[in-house]
């Protein structure tokens, strides 16, 4: 069995220390754990934890990953100290009530990893018709199924 190591992406899971919202494997040892937030600003919640959560590295099924960190929120209060936080942590954070929150997602895994995505040359006017085309294609029988990390196999 050959583990699936590019564009592997999955919700919920625990490798190392701490729980992950999602995890993507960009490619051959590179990852990105994602920690999701969606409460109101200002939340006190949100801290220095946050970007702090996550190992630099991660090992799925045997095999090494660098790992970055990204943290989506629904929005950051004015006087929130997670953006300086997070810069010095070198994690990134995305706030949703941007509407080109996915182009900055995409934008900052070409910056990282060298990712390519159609949304690096989308205009704002056009990313919703992409990402709907984009979503027509995803299997979600596949994806709400539950696969583990065990049974990601190459295609």
């Amino acid at each position: 069995m050959i583990l699936r190591t590019s564009k592997v992406f999955w919700l919920s899971s625990k490798i190392g220390e701490r729980e992950a919202d999602a995890t993507l494997l960009v490619a051959p040892g590179q990852a990105v754990r994602f920690d999701l937030e969606f409460i109101g600003r200002g939340n006190p919640e949100i801290t220095k934890d946050k970007v702090s959560r996550f190992e630099r590295n991660l090992e799925v099924k045997e095999k090494q990953f660098y790992s970055a960190t990204c943290i989506i929120v629904g929005r950051v209060g004015e006087s929130s100290a997670l953006e300086d936080q997070a810069k010095r942590a070198g994690v990134k954070v995305i706030q949703l009530s941007m509407h080109y929150w996915p182009v900055v997602l995409a934008q900052w895994l070409f910056d990282k990893f060298g990712h390519k995505s159609d949304l690096l040359s989308c205009s704002e006017a056009d990313l919703p018709a992409l990402l709907k085309n984009k979503l027509t294609k995803v299997s979600f029988e596949n994806f709400v199924q539950g696969l583990g990390v065990s049974e990601m196999k190459e295609d």
